[in-house]
């Protein structure tokens, strides 16, 4: 790179009038100005190639080899002076003259032009010997000629090209020279003389050398600010890495030109795929370039981290810590706060790969070490100012017995727990059992939260039934090393029962009556747990017997009537329990009444009169104390709704007596569905059903099949339990895949079960109002040479894929109903959407649907959804009408390109068609071309795509073959002229040929020559017509 210097010298020589320097401002309007500037020609060829940019460094401007250099003089008025002349004198091995430009701006006016008086100019170049000048001269003299009048100022441009052998020696000095000067009048003077003889003072009668000026300009070389510094990257942003070149801002790397130029900057390593897999650790990372020729590199280190590090201001120091879960008793056997570090996981990177440790502050460590639950700041720092990190997690101490996750931001705790009857009735989550097991999620940032409740189905049922008993709850959160699971036992127990103070132990107990009878039969204190329902139950489900209290046992075993306390006690401290209940001994004198639970189906509870009859369901005994068989007494609201067949469990109450001495039972009428199977306490119900494949597909497990298949058990007792389902492997492996047919599938309870039919029919199915037949149709396309084969309506079903599928798997053909004007119109072909009506069954079992049949051309593509169709043709256009298109658009219709879709609706398709090729069809360019029409985005199931041809042909018109004269006859005049052609073929024209091939072997030969005889000597007989090119 060169820079240029401009310098001024000034030379006075024997002067008649000095004229103003370069750089000197005077107020006359004679001067001299001499300028250098930089023309950059961004190889346009303008003064040869160059390709380098223009490039100014702190005011000054450069140059480089191929620059053009500009010199831009302005020579002063010239008053009367018959010449002006100007010199330049470079070397010429440094720069090369590539042109020059004269511009004289004289006041010479139009009426001595018209005498022929004007003035002209003269370049003398000398370019192999450094010098160029430019000279005006004027040609005429006399005393009638005016005086050669410049006052409007002369310019003139002289172009140098830099040579390439200057670029590479900083420092280079290109000079060039500038003497001024004026003669008056001359005796005569050469071009020649005057640069290769030197000037001669004395050879005019008046010469007036003004100055002489030289400037410089100096080469330099630019320099580059290579910057490339150590660095941190997190494994996140080292996953995303695709090449060595996305390193560089891990490593702020940056080359800076002094001239502007971008410099390429080349990135290796050998650990690349080490640092794309965020292997943590520190790499080498070589950045490198060549600039002019020099090649210069940098290695520094590149450390891979984690994604949740704090690096400090000036990028030197990198610091990660991390939350962690800790237990009251590992809280508790912390020595000192250093002993979190590795607990806390902290980690000090430095970016030259080192590692250091961190400074611990942990305000309340004296309560981390006293086991206290909470949640605790501890801050680690490093470094000091700009290379300061500091970061602050939590310490969280939890329980003992908690299951902390293996990355230690993660814990659950649950315990065994109460639920009561009526908490377990309103539950309608399996979360909402988290409560009472104490279940809860604590993370690391300190947060809380309800882990995943699983319990299994029939566990689940009669749980929220309220169903006593003892269940197993799985409580689980997060994935992987953040996973937690416990295993515990929620315990359903009576709404009236004593629970212990630490939740580990309850107690039930009732108040009874008991008949004298029954009160003398005790033999001891503790029968009277069972006369009281009394029972301890510990919160892992474990069933012990109460302690029994009462100083009324004497009286109680005579039988005396009376009511008596009795207390029942279990436990120590926080887990005692107890209760206290009452226990009223009654007169013998008593009626006795029972009732069992029963089943009914639906329909036979439809047959239902009256509320009494439901006392033969329930198989009501009534026998009052003289051991007569009586009637019981019905209560109920909800008859109605029995025998509406309403599935459910209905608690009905059968009572017999008045006052003291009323006996009532109840007893449930369970609803269950017809065909079910019932076996002892157990009915259980399930039936065949058609699912889609999407249904099919969305099935997660087995179980899923329930709700389709609607099975269900139901229990004496109320309860619907699930019930269990098999299905073979390989039928389920089809089920879930969405494969259509017809499977097996076995629900069951105990020992009852009951096989059915689970069946897979295509998506957009559309079901009976008894699901039990589905049918299926779709909108489909039938080409124009299918329709015209259809004889009758039912050929039309497998177009529309038309078919009937059974709950059961069987298969039917579906009615078809289609107006005979479109079976007509589809039979003839005709393109156009119409619809059909496919249906079957009657009442309930109905089920129909209406699809179109769409008739499209021949030859069409269809996307692979079926849902859309592309026709388009190859064809031919004429020159002449080929030149009339102005809209690629127009080329559809030509190609008769046409999107159908399968409701029978049409839009034009995307047209697609080289520039080039398009540019050629519309200047009516001969030959074939490819169109390609489509809809829709490539890789959508509705996408279509087709290319045709479209052939520019040259215009015909029809001619009758050997009428050359076109009077359609031919005779002697066409035979005349046929000759002509046959004897001299090198005048034949293309056209010629055509009228005279008569046979189409493309030559005109003796057997056309006989044609054309036959033909005049048979004048009825008419040739055949053919197509000629026109023109």
């Amino acid at each position: 790179m060169k820079k240029i210097i401009m310098k001024s010298l000034v030379l006075l020589l024997a002067i008649t009038t000095i004229l103003p320097m370069s750089g000197i401002t005077v107020a006359a309007a004679e001067g001299i100005k001499t300028d250098i500037t930089i023309t950059r020609n961004n190889g346009n060829g303008a003064y040869g190639e160059h390709t380098h940019p223009s490039y100014v460094e702190d005011g000054v401007q450069y140059y480089r080899e191929g620059d053009i250099i500009e010199l831009d003089i302005a020579l002063p008025a010239n008053h009367g002076a018959s010449e002006l002349w100007n010199v330049v004198k470079y070397d010429p091995t440094q720069v090369a003259v590539v042109s020059t430009k004269l511009n004289v701006q004289s006041t010479l006016g139009d009426n001595y032009r018209a005498k022929g008086y004007e003035a002209n100019t003269n370049l003398a170049y000398q370019g192999t010997q450094g010098l160029i000048s430019t000279t005006i001269v004027r040609t005429f003299y006399g005393n009638d000629a005016p005086d050669f009048d410049t006052a409007g100022g002369t310019t003139a441009k002289i172009y140098f090209r830099v040579l390439n052998d200057v670029e590479t020696v900083e420092g280079t000095e290109i000079t060039f020279e500038f003497p001024i000067f004026q003669a008056i009048s001359r005796t005569s003077i050469t071009d020649y003389e005057f640069i290769h003889e030197g000037f001669d003072a004395n050879r005019y009668a008046e010469t007036r050398t003004v100055s002489l000026e030289s400037q410089t300009i100096i080469a330099k070389k630019p320099t580059v600010d290579f910057i490339a510094e150590d660095g941190f990257i997190t494994r996140s942003q080292a996953q995303a890495i695709g090449e060595s070149a996305d390193l560089k801002p891990y490593n702020f790397v940056s080359a800076t030109a002094s001239d502007g130029q971008e410099v390429a900057v080349k990135a290796t390593t050998s650990s690349l795929d080490t640092i794309k897999a965020g292997t943590l650790g520190t790499y080498d990372v070589t950045y490198s370039y060549t600039f002019e020729g020099t090649p210069m590199s940098k290695t520094v280190k590149l450390t891979v981290v984690e994604n949740d590090v704090v690096i400090s201001e000036d990028r030197t120091v990198a610091l990660r810590a991390d939350s962690v879960i800790l237990t009251q008793t590992q809280a508790k056997a912390l020595s000192a706060k250093e002993a979190l570090l590795p607990l806390n996981n902290v980690f000090v990177y430095l970016s030259n790969g080192t590692t250091a440790t961190a400074n611990v502050d942990v305000p309340e460590f004296d309560k981390i070490k006293a086991g206290t639950i909470g949640t605790y700041n501890a801050t680690y720092s490093y470094g000091i100012d700009k290379s300061f990190a500091s970061k602050t997690v939590n310490v969280v101490v939890v329980k003992d017995g908690s299951d902390i996750s293996d990355n230690k931001k993660v814990s659950l705790y649950a315990k065994d727990g109460f639920i009561r009857e009526s908490q377990a009735r309103a539950l309608s989550l399996r979360s909402a059992v988290a409560p009472y097991n104490s279940a809860v999620v604590t993370l690391a940032d300190g947060s809380t939260t309800t882990p995943t409740t699983e319990i299994e189905a029939n566990a689940w049922n009669k749980m929220r039934a309220g169903t006593l008993g003892t269940y197993n709850v799985y409580y689980h959160h997060g994935t992987g090393d953040s996973e937690v699971e416990m295993n515990v036992k929620a315990t359903v127990i009576s709404d009236d029962a004593v629970v212990s103070k630490d939740e580990t132990v309850s107690l039930v107990a009732d108040d009874v009556d008991m008949y004298q009878e029954d009160a003398k039969a005790l033999g001891k204190v503790d029968d009277l747990i069972d006369y009281a329902n009394a029972e301890v139950t510990l919160s892992d489900g474990t069933k012990v017997a109460p302690s029994v209290e009462t100083d009324d046992f004497d009286s109680i075993k005579a039988g005396i009537i009376g009511e008596y306390e009795v207390t029942f006690k279990y436990g120590e401290g926080d887990s005692a329990v107890e209760k206290t209940v009452t226990i009223t001994i009654k007169e013998d004198l008593r009626h006795l009444i029972s009732a069992t639970d029963n089943f009914i189906t639906q329909s036979k509870a439809q047959e239902l009169t009256s509320k009494e009859s439901l006392r033969a369901v329930n198989s009501v005994s009534v026998t009052d104390y003289n051991g007569v068989d009586q009637d019981a007494v019905v209560t109920t609201s909800d008859f109605n709704t029995i025998k509406a067949g309403t599935l459910g469990s209905y608690i009905i109450t059968y009572s017999y007596g008045t006052g003291t001495k009323e006996v009532s039972v109840t007893a449930k009428v369970n609803v269950i569905p017809d065909d079910s199977i019932v076996d002892g306490d157990v009915s259980l119900y399930a039936r065949d059903k058609a699912i889609t494949v999407t249904q099919a597909k969305a099935l997660n497990t087995k179980e899923d099949l329930i709700p389709y298949n609607e099975a269900s058990v139901r229990l004496l007792d109320g309860t619907t339990p699930a019930p269990s389902v098999a299905v073979s492997v390989g039928d389920w492996s089809l089920i879930n895949s969405g494969k259509e047919g017809s499977y097996n599938v076995t629900y069951s309870y105990g020992t009852v079960s009951k096989t059915v039919k689970i069946t897979v029919v295509k998506d957009g199915s559309e079901e009976s109002e008894d699901k039990t037949a589905t049918l299926y149709a779709k909108n489909a396309f039938i080409t124009v040479s299918d329709a015209k084969k259809v004889s009758n309506k039912t050929q039309l079903i497998p177009y529309n894929k038309a078919e009937v599928v059974l709950a059961s798997g069987d298969k039917k053909v579906p009615d078809v109903t289609i107006s005979n004007d479109d079976l007509l119109a589809i039979s003839a072909g005709t393109i156009g959407g119409y619809n059909v009506l496919y249906s079957y069954g009657s009442g309930k079992q109905q089920v129909q649907k209406m699809v179109k049949i769409v008739v499209i051309a021949d030859d069409p593509i269809i996307s692979e959804d079926e849902s859309v169709a592309l026709s388009a043709n190859d064809e031919e256009i004429d020159d002449a009408a080929a030149k009339k298109l102005t809209s690629r658009n127009e080329l559809i219709d030509i190609s008769n390109a046409v999107v159908t879709f399968d409701d029978g609706t049409t839009q034009a398709p995307t047209l697609a068609v080289a520039d080039e090729d398009w540019d050629a069809i519309r200047s009516g360019k001969l030959g074939t071309y490819s169109l390609t029409y489509s809809y829709g985005t490539l890789g959508n199931k509705d996408y279509v795509t087709k290319t045709v041809s479209l052939t520019v042909v040259k215009l015909t018109e029809d001619r009758t073959l050997f009428d050359y004269n076109r009077d359609n006859i031919i005779n002697s005049v066409d035979y005349m002229y046929f000759h002509e052609l046959f004897n001299n073929p090198q005048f034949v024209t293309p056209t010629d040929v055509l009228l005279s091939d008569a046979n189409g072997d493309g030559y005109i030969d003796m057997v056309d020559l006989g044609m054309i005889h036959y033909y005049v000597n048979n004048p009825k007989v008419k040739p055949p017509t053919i197509k000629v090119p026109i023109g």
